[in-house]
């Protein structure tokens, strides 16, 4: 009852939203630049402990700040890479 999914576009609904979120996993497709596009967005949606949980290509680098939020920890598995922001 405390949870919801949106599948769909994602900047259509964070542009729109009016919600604070306490966690967002972010997983566009890669290679076509949807993740700097959403990072730019999400701080303002977020709530004031609010986690962004990124999944992205090991080798492309995300920003150590992001607004008010800083790169908290990256994890490798592979090819894969999960990158942990937080206030």
């Amino acid at each position: 009852k405390r949870a919801s999914v949106f599948c769909g576009d994602g900047k259509m609904y964070i542009t729109l939203s009016h919600d604070k979120f306490d966690i967002a996993f972010v997983d566009p497709p890669y290679g076509k630049g949807q993740l700097s596009k959403a990072l730019e967005l999400l701080p303002r949606v977020m709530s004031e402990f609010g986690i962004l949980v990124c999944e992205h290509p090991v080798e492309e680098k995300l920003p150590e700040l992001l607004d008010n939020f800083s790169l908290n920890k990256t994890y490798k598995f592979g090819k894969i890479a999960f990158s942990v922001y937080r206030r």
